[in-house]
C-alpha cells in the first residue's frame, strides 16, 4: 500500500488499476473498505489554527481513530496486523486510505481548543 500511497500523492490520479491492484491484495477488505467510503463512513477532522489532521473510520462495532498507513484502534488491526503478522492493514486503514486517495470523505473543522476533547472519545474502546 505504501508504494500506491507515494504513487497517488506525487499527482497521479487514483484509477481502475489501482482499485484493481487493492482488491486483488485485500479481497474482502478492499471490497468493505470501499462500502464505508460509499456511505461516508471516513471523516477527517482538521483543528484550527494549528492545522493538525486526524481520520476516524465508522465500522460495523464503532467509530475508530485512524492514522494513515500505521495504526487503527480495531480489533482486526490489533490481531491480524500486530499480533499474527498476517496482513498489513485492516478493512478501516484501506477505506482510510482510498477516501483519501480519491478525495471522498467528510471533512470537519474543529478549533485546536477542541482537540482534547474530540481525542478523549478515543481513550477506550
Amino acid at each position: 500500500m505504501e508504494a500506491l500511497y507515494r504513487e497517488i500523492s506525487t499527482g497521479c490520479n487514483f484509477t481502475s488499476s489501482h482499485r484493481e491492484l487493492l482488491l486483488k491484495r485485500y479481497g474482502d477488505r478492499y471490497l468493505r473498505a470501499l462500502e464505508l467510503v460509499e456511505n461516508g463512513k471516513v471523516k477527517k477532522y482538521v483543528f484550527n489554527p494549528s492545522g493538525i489532521e486526524r481520520w476516524t473510520v465508522e465500522g460495523r462495532s464503532g467509530v475508530y481513530l485512524v492514522i494513515p498507513r500505521m495504526f487503527c484502534q480495531c480489533n482486526d488491526f490489533y490481531i491480524s496486523v500486530v499480533m499474527k503478522g498476517r496482513v498489513d492493514a485492516c478493512y478501516h486503514l484501506i477505506a482510510q486510505f482510498i477516501a483519501e486517495a480519491d478525495n471522498n470523505y467528510v471533512e470537519e473543522i474543529l478549533s485546536d481548543g477542541e482537540y482534547v476533547e474530540f481525542m478523549r472519545k478515543f481513550r477506550y474502546l
